[in-house]
Parts: C-alpha cells; structure tokens; sequence
C-alpha cells in the first residue's frame, strides 16, 4: 500500500497512544516537517511555542509514530528520550549505557532541563547540538579502590521542544546550529481545538480511528525504510539532487548571516521530502534520486514562515509586531512626523520621548487580532526587534516606532513557472542523460506544484476540512476587528467634528 504524507497528518489527528487521545489540532506544517526531517536527514530541530499549544503531543505523537511507546520509558535502543522534568540529569547510568547506540535525542520541554542547577546538562546540549562528541571524566569504584574514567557522548540527532514564554531559553549560538519551528496559537485556533475535543467526546470509537493500528504500522514501516535509506549518516547516503536548489536559495533573506545556517535546514526539506518518495524514483535514474519542483513548492508550503523568520531574526509574532508599531516620518518631532500605516495622525505627538506605541497598546493590538501573549513575551520580542534594527525605542525605552516600513521583508511569493524552467536547463546542462524523462516526468505543467502536490492538496483527503473553516474564521475575525475600529474612528472623528 502506497503512504503519502498526508497519511501522517491524518495520523496526527487520530493519535491516541497510553491508552488516551491526543489529537493534534492544527499547525499542520509543524507536525508533517518535524515528521520528516528529523527523523530522515538527521538534523537538530527545536520546537517553539505557547504553552499548551501542543509542543508535546506532537514530538510524543512523532515518536510513538516512529518508534512505538517504549520510547517513553527509555527502552528503545535507537532514542535516549530524557524528560526535562526529570532531576537525575543526563550522565545517570541508563542514559550512558544506551547513548552511543542511539541515532536520537528527544527533550520534550525543555525549559525544565535548563532551570535546573546542574550545569552539566546545558554544556552537554551545546556540545552535541554542535555535532561534536561530549567527554567527561567520571569516578568510577572497584570495590574498595576508585578510578578515573574517561567517557565520550557521541553527537546525536537533537529534537528538543520549548515554551516562548519561558526565561529558560537556549542561547543564540545554540539555536543558530537548530532548525526552529514556530508553533502557531491565536484565539481562532484555540476554538477550534475546543470543538473538536468536544466532538470527539461525542463521536464513535471506530469513526475517530479510522486508520487504526494497522495504518500506523504502515506508516512507522515506510519511515523506518526512508530511514535506512538515509543511512546513519544521510550527508554519504544515496544521492539526492535538487535542479531547483538555486531557485530556492533566492528566496531565502540574507540581511543577517544566521542565514548561511538557515539555507541548509530549508534545502533539507526538498531532500527529505524525495526521500519519502524514493520507491518511486529509485529506479528512474540509474539509482539517483532527484528533487521535483512540486518538492520545492511543498518545501516552501511546510517552511518557508519558518525559515524566513529565522532568517530575519523574527520570532512567532515579530511580523504582527511590525504590522502594529507605526512608521516615524521626517525627524523634526512635529505634528504628524509620526504615523500610522494609514498615514493618520498617531495622538499628534510632538516630543521625542513620546513618540511610538507602548508595550500595553501592542498588548490591546495583539489581542483584536485574536493572539493574547504575556507582556513578558512581547517584551522580549521587541527587544529582539530592537537588536535586530527593525525597531527603535523613545530614550526612556517606553515606546517602540520603526523608521522605515518591512513589510517588503516578509514576501513570500515565487515565481514557480520559471522555477520550473530553471530546473530544465539545469537538467540538460548538468544531466543530459536523464533531462528528458525528468522534463516530461515532473516539468510538463509548471502550475502542477500548486494544483497536485501542494501541502494542502495532499491533506484534503483528511484535515482540510477542519483546516478551511479556521482560516476563514481567523480572516473573518480581523476583518470584523478592522471594521470595528474604522467605525470607532469614524465615531470619534464625529463628536469632535473632524
């Protein structure tokens, strides 16, 4: 039987492992991206987000997909799963006897690994997240007598999870050396969440799994191949091209140089996503395996929010920051230097150290468009605007305004049809021999990305019917938040008879 991705996300939305449900509503391109690059290309990726948001259920769901539910009680020989709750630390003997077995490093949560005391915990993450080997001496008795042992921790692929919200953050150089997923979480989505907890309750047991433990099975088997595949090191394992690799690159910001981290996690996701597919294109080429347009699109579909934030520095809610801090025009502090988007008077502020909009007006702004966050949070956020040079401050660092407009930054479209053209020539230049199958196999109609193989193409066998009816919620919602506002202005504009 043939697996698709879109198996997985319905596997998502089934998960019940522990003899409960979990049901992972939402953030679809998270959960199908974790599901697929970690586990085939290796790398290190760590997980953003609220607090219930579903962090957890899904890197637990991942890895009961992958590996069953031994993993959660540390007995699986290719995964070292270490809660970050636990106080016992990483170098117990448990953990040391299976570490140089396993191929992965589960942490779910944490946040609660780096507010412990032991220091050992943190110097470990960083090192292997490195890609380099951990060694440390340890006492060891022999009866009566003592003995210095040396131990060496080989670097492991690391999938580590963590609250936004949280003071207990890593820091940016071990983060630059991770893939980083944002989790989506607004209040639109929260309701959804609700109804479909409720409905579940409701429903039979046999209409919530349909796929069941067979299905599951399947999934866990086609993913343990595309593994194997991979190799225990996928950079030496079967060669895997991408014609569109150029293209893509370009799409990529390159303001700051995090970017040259961030390209190589983007360029894994095509790869990753060929390697899913790679019983049907094993044999095409003499054993190569290449990467289609419609992998890049749905490369783009699954990453590209997350690989542009991460290359701009812009967290989960930097963009909506940016949409609500207003533009300061000229700069002799007079009536009107400072506007909105809209190009109206913001208050008629006159002295510098009014200029902007402070922390509690963001907080209100945030809120109309449905994503309540901790001032905490949006304190921090700002100051990594500020750092990042998007956003300046009033000298006394109360208010926030931007001296030029960003949107351009966040521009996500592409032009696939010459992506498409691109990949030709480079097929017919790089790969004569296999140009003409791969142009008639995969290049014949350059909308196909968007029309056939699209994210939400794949998943409209299954959670797109939930998935339509929430964004049209969320843009119905801002939109009426919108309305809302012009009238209120127009209301105010009214008594003051402007």
């Amino acid at each position: 039987m043939t697996i698709e991705i879109t198996d997985i996300n319905d596997y998502f939305r089934e998960c019940h492992y522990g003899g409960k449900m979990r049901p992972l509503i939402g953030n679809e391109c998270a959960r199908t991206l974790i599901s697929l690059v970690y586990p085939i290309k290796r790398e290190n990726m760590l997980v953003r987000g609220d607090s219930g948001v579903g962090k957890t259920v899904m890197v637990d769901g991942m890895a009961n997909l992958l590996f069953g539910d031994t993993v959660f009680d540390d007995d699986h020989p290719n995964v070292v799963y270490a809660t970050g709750a636990s106080g016992k630390g990483l170098l117990n003997d448990t953990t040391l006897a299976k570490w140089n077995d396993a191929r992965f490093f589960i942490v779910p949560e944490l946040q609660y690994m780096l507010k412990q005391e032991n220091t050992t915990n943190e110097d470990i993450l960083k090192t292997i997240s490195e890609g380099k080997a951990y060694v440390y001496s340890r006492t060891v008795m022999r009866g009566q007598d003592s003995d210095v042992k040396k131990f060496r921790l080989k670097p492991l692929a690391c999938l580590f999870t963590i609250a936004t919200e949280n003071k207990h953050q890593i820091g940016d150089e071990m983060a630059r050396r991770m893939f980083t997923i944002q989790m989506d979480s607004n209040r639109a989505l929260n309701e959804l969440i609700h109804e479909t907890k409720a409905e579940l309750r409701m429903m039979p047991r046999s209409e919530i799994y349909r796929g069941g433990t067979t299905k599951m099975l399947e999934i866990r088997h086609h993913m343990e191949d595309c593994m194997n595949f991979s190799g225990t090191d996928p950079s030496f394992s079967v060669p895997i091209y991408n014609p569109c690799a150029m293209s893509m690159q370009a799409l990529i910001p390159k303001e700051f140089t995090v970017s040259n981290s961030v390209i190589d996690y983007f360029l894994d996701v095509p790869e990753a996503i060929a390697t899913f597919y790679h019983k049907e294109r094993e044999d095409l080429y003499d054993g190569n395996i290449f990467c289609t347009p419609a992998d890049n699109w749905m490369a783009w579909e699954l990453a590209g929010r997350s690989i542009m934030y991460a290359s701009l520095h812009v967290n989960d809610i930097g963009r909506e920051l940016l949409e609500i801090i207003p533009v300061k025009h000229g700069g002799g502090g007079g009536l009107g230097d400072y506007v909105d988007e809209d190009d109206t008077w913001c208050g008629g502020l006159r002295r510098e150290e009014d200029y902007g909009i402070e922390i509690d007006e963001i907080a209100d702004s945030l809120k109309e468009r449905g994503m309540s966050k901790k001032k905490t949070y949006i304190a921090t956020s700002l100051m990594n605007l500020v750092s990042a040079g998007y956003v300046s401050t009033n000298p006394k660092g109360t208010r926030f305004y931007k001296t030029q407009d960003h949107g351009s930054l966040f521009s996500d479209g592409a032009q696939w049809e010459i992506i498409v053209e691109q990949a030709k020539a480079h097929m017919y230049d790089r790969f004569p021999q296999y140009a003409d199958d791969y142009v008639d196999r995969f290049c014949a109609d350059p909308v196909a990305p968007f029309r056939v193989e699209t994210i939400g193409d794949r998943l409209s066998k299954g959670t797109v019917q939930k998935i339509e009816p929430y964004r049209h919620h969320i843009i119905d919602t801002i939109d009426n938040r919108i309305k809302q506002k012009q009238d209120e202005m127009d209301s105010v504009r009214r008594r003051l008879d402007i």
